[in-house]
């Protein structure tokens, strides 16, 4: 009998090439799968007269019928909306950061008028997102460094950026995580997919051979999903 270890295994044995994504939707393919598997093992008998395939695909169905149920929540939950509280928390706690840079820029741009320092707060001003917001630190940081001098005439709290600066960072690496949960959990869907469609279609086809005589109980063999 096969087990869920032997099951992860054969996920992880599919070599890149060889994965290919659900073409069809997955809950209905998990329940033909299992329509499949109970009358695989009602024959099992007849079945394993058919010398050209191996019986063992009947363990192997419900195995991967489940399999691929469990993967596709996994990667349904996966691709959800960003939920993380360090990039949620992160994120509102940076455009605060953020807002106060923009205030001490904008008084030395007016205070001191040097060259090119209103344009450059007035474009990270109308940044959006995330994305954006992100971009818009590394460029405050820029435009602090280069005008550290005149912050410093005006008492701006340079602690501010440094705040700015770390938690930029932990956002950045909360998004990274994320992203690359993302992509394992949609591999792991993908492969279980793979997997199930190959058993499946041995399975099929070895009763549709074995009762090619017997229209009734070749009708349980078409595919249906």
């Amino acid at each position: 009998m096969a087990t869920k270890a032997q099951y992860e295994a054969k996920l992880k044995e599919l070599a890149a090439e060889e994965i290919k994504p659900p073409v069809r939707a997955v809950e209905q393919r998990v329940l033909e799968g299992q329509r499949l598997a109970k009358v695989a093992e009602r024959d099992r008998a007849e079945l394993a007269k058919n010398s050209c395939w191996d019986p063992t695909m009947i363990d192997w169905l419900p195995i991967v019928a489940d399999g691929l149920s469990e993967k596709e929540a996994a990667w349904q939950v996966a691709a959800r909306p960003a939920g993380d509280p360090t990039i949620i928390e992160g994120a509102a706690r940076l455009e605060h950061l953020r807002a106060k840079l923009l205030v001490d820029l904008d008084y030395v741009a007016k205070r001191f008028d040097p060259p090119g320092l209103a344009a450059n707060v007035s474009h990270v001003r109308d940044g959006s997102g995330r994305a954006d917001l992100l971009q818009d630190i590394a460029e405050l940081r820029q435009l602090c460094d280069k005008h550290s001098g005149q912050l410093a005439e005006i008492n701006a709290d340079p602690s501010v950026l440094e705040m700015a600066m770390e938690l930029a960072e932990q956002v950045r690496a909360a998004i990274a995580a994320q992203g690359g949960e993302k992509a394992d959990a949609k591999r792991a869907r993908d492969a279980a997919s793979t997997f199930f469609e190959a058993v499946y279609r041995e399975v099929r086809l070895s009763g549709a051979y074995v009762f090619r005589d017997d229209p009734k109980r070749l009708a349980d063999y078409r595919d249906q999903g």
